[in-house]
């Protein structure tokens, strides 16, 4: 007995050199690379209050309940494999790893994504235990006992064939579809700006960042070093990953661009405290656009409009305007020849307001498609605006207007 459990402490041993071999290399990575021992994620995320382990505890529990029936037949799995003497350990290495991957998710707040993610490795630790005790079983069992077990195993496979796409949670993530409308509202600035050198400030990462192709600030920190050493004073009691920000500090970096969600207005603690203050409505001009690839999505970004890659600039040949800054009845759009424009149409005033006053004797050129088909004067009574408008039938996209300075 003394030699079998020795032995059975060298394969235990065995099992767990490599993967802690690789969660040391891990580590050591991250604590000389970053200077931290936990994840970026880990210091956005985890705070042990009370709120945060009830709503863990619920997510356990909601995500016990849609994996049934394979999660209490694996838990009976279990059960039975505990209580036979001869493969107890291997049972309890199972049940081990369950217990504890269910503390951790429990005390980390659970997740916000629908479908329980988290429980996946659950999933297939209650799978190996099925199929350890089904082999047990079968060793010690009459000649029929395979076959029941066999047959019991398509009956529980068919009924999670019918019952999964039912549970709420599963119905939800397929029916979940912002973040593709994440997509189109990053390809739209993609294409019209992808080339400039832009930063956006974004609070959805995972798709605006990834489909735009630009330097992104996460204003949720999950990307953030900054963001995540300085947490506000109240985290734990609200919304799980969501809680940090810091309206001050995003200012500060003077993003070229900022989105909120996938195209609407400022939201979370950032965008709350952007929106309280007067750089941000001085500073920051909202664009309504309507995306049509690959989806049609309307939304709203915030550009920059001193910025010389996306807002006013300032060139040898006077000051370029572009198109997309110019108020309008419609929201700006990807035009004929690429990159985002304002459309005009018949008896509309467009307006842009500019920083300064036009000078008497400015001379404006226009590029639009079809070319030639647009004219710019200054508004007699506000002399910082600028007025774009059409005389023809159809729309005209207005792509940029340079104001020549008088000779």
């Amino acid at each position: 007995m003394a030699g079998g459990a020795r032995e059975n402490l060298r394969l235990l041993a065995r099992l767990a050199l490599v993967p802690l071999l690789f969660f040391l290399g891990q580590l050591a990575f991250r604590r000389l690379y970053y200077g931290q021992w936990v994840p970026n994620t880990a210091l956005i995320k985890v705070a042990f209050t009370p709120e945060r382990v009830a709503a863990g505890l619920a997510y356990v529990r909601e995500g016990w309940n849609d994996l049934r029936p394979l999660s209490d037949l694996g838990a009976a799995a279990l059960v039975f494999g505990l209580i036979q003497r001869e493969h107890r350990v291997r049972f309890a290495i199972l049940a081990g790893n369950v217990c504890a991957w269910l503390l951790y998710v429990a005390c980390v707040g659970g997740d916000i994504f629908p479908a329980a993610r988290h429980l996946v490795p659950v999933v297939v630790l209650l799978t190996f235990a099925l199929v350890e005790a089904m082999r047990r079983l079968e060793q010690r069992a009459m000649r029929w006992v395979p076959l029941a077990l066999g047959l019991a195993t398509c009956a529980v496979c068919a009924l999670l064939w019918v019952d999964q796409p039912e549970r709420d949670a599963n119905r939800r993530a397929i029916t979940e579809r912002w973040e593709w409308e994440g997509e189109a509202t990053g390809r739209l600035l993609q294409t019209t700006f992808g080339d400039s050198g832009a930063v956006v400030a974004v609070t959805a990462a995972g798709c605006i960042a990834y489909w735009s192709e630009l330097d992104a600030i996460d204003m949720l920190g999950l990307n953030d070093r900054y963001l995540a050493e300085h947490p506000p004073p109240d985290i734990g009691h609200g919304m799980l990953g969501h809680e940090h920000g810091n309206g001050a500090y995003v200012l500060g970096r003077a993003p070229d661009l900022i989105v909120f969600d996938v195209g609407g207005g400022p939201s979370y603690r950032a965008g709350r405290e952007m929106a309280a203050t007067e750089a941000f409505a001085r500073d920051y001009q909202p664009v309504r656009f309507e995306a049509r690839s690959p989806r049609v999505h309307e939304g709203v970004f915030y550009l920059r409009r001193s910025s010389p890659r996306t807002g006013i600039r300032a060139s040898s040949e006077g000051l370029v305007v572009p198109g997309y800054l110019l108020l309008t009845r419609t929201p700006t759009i990807i035009g004929a020849r690429g990159g985002l424009v304002a459309a005009v149409a018949r008896g509309e005033r467009a307006f842009a307001k500019l920083d300064a006053p036009i000078p008497p004797g400015a001379t404006f050129r226009i590029d639009s498609h079809p070319p030639d088909a647009a004219r710019a004067t200054i508004d007699p009574r506000h002399p910082q605006l600028l007025v774009v408008s059409t005389d023809r039938e159809e729309s005209v996209e207005i792509e940029q207007i340079t104001i020549h300075p008088p000779p």
